[in-house]
């Protein structure tokens, strides 16, 4: 597929992260040190520089070495071993007090990243990010991206998280003025999110810090952010993916890759199953030009009190 049109800034202006601070869980497994290696090796690309703290259950001097081993020549990787969590998956929360405690006294750190152990994220994700973050800033919304795998040819992409395609008229969409589009998909799990300092501080300090404010899994819910708070009305959550209507396409830089292909390849499973040029079927649709479109009968469903936001994860 080819997926050229990319969201971005005239030449003159480049925007980029200063010093990125980022957090990983890993439950201890040989066989995921592969992918650690991949997610690892790709971030010294996202930033100017970037600080890296791993969350693990490794439990021997050995099994710490060999994730030691996993990071790139000249990253140093700060391993923790969280103690006294009470539940397993608690591991997956356990960044909290460091992500607080740098954005209370590190000025220097521009912007949090918490990413599972499998997802390889791009200097184009990050400048997707980044850009669509200022054009969407406004409407309260937060650029969002969509996991992706391979089949075991390797040449066709599926959407990890999504099981369906979706109408473009079916969705919450919006369109700026400069032509960028964007839409807001039900099934929004991304496995990461990206702040930058403002979105920071309404997550640290929110119920969204909290592993009492589920929505899924405990650890799934620790990847979601503030997805799910301060929801505009209409809205699955407050994640918008880039489009571009005219090419009918997903932006290239919305895009992550989930290394392990474990939905894609496994045919009793439905995750995994849409190829990404299926995920949105763009029908003929209209654009409200001053803020967001809302399909039909979610306009009829709030007009008449009948509507109520249900938070989807997948």
């Amino acid at each position: 597929m080819n997926l050229s049109h990319r969201i971005g800034p005239p030449q003159s202006v480049k925007r980029s992260i200063g010093l990125l601070s980022v957090a990983i869980p890993f439950f201890y497994k040989d066989s995921r040190l592969t992918y650690l290696q991949n997610t690892l090796g790709a971030l010294p690309d996202l930033a100017e520089d970037v600080d890296v703290n791993l969350f693990t259950n490794a439990q021997s001097h050995q099994e710490v070495s060999r994730i030691q081993s996993s990071a790139p020549p000249g990253m140093t990787l700060h391993i923790h071993r969280p103690s006294l969590l009470g539940h397993p998956y608690l591991l997956t929360w356990s960044h909290f007090p460091i992500f607080r405690h740098q954005l209370e006294t590190r000025e220097d750190i521009t912007h949090f990243l918490y990413l599972e152990d499998d997802i390889v994220l791009r200097s184009a994700n990050v400048d997707y990010w980044l850009n669509a973050r200022e054009l969407l800033r406004g409407e309260g919304l937060i650029p969002s991206f969509i996991r992706y795998e391979t089949d075991e040819t390797g040449s066709n992409m599926f959407a990890t998280d999504v099981t369906k395609s979706y109408k473009l008229s079916s969705l919450p969409r919006l369109r700026k003025p400069d032509g960028t589009a964007f839409c807001n998909l039900p099934q929004n799990y991304q496995g990461l999110y990206l702040l930058d300092r403002e979105l920071a501080k309404e997550h640290f300090y929110g119920p969204t810090s909290s592993p009492d404010h589920v929505v899924g899994g405990i650890r799934e819910t620790a990847a979601l952010g503030v997805t799910f708070l301060n929801v505009p009305q209409g809205c699955y959550s407050r994640n918008f993916i880039g489009i571009n209507v005219g090419s009918k396409q997903i932006e290239e830089g919305c895009l992550v890759h989930h290394a392990p292909g474990n939905y894609t390849n496994d045919y009793s499973v439905g995750f995994g199953k849409i190829e990404i040029n299926r995920v949105i079927r763009f029908d003929s649709c209209k654009f409200f030009e001053g803020g967001i479109s809302l399909p039909l009968k979610v306009k009829f469903k709030i007009a008449t009190g009948f509507f109520r936001h249900k938070s989807v994860l997948r």
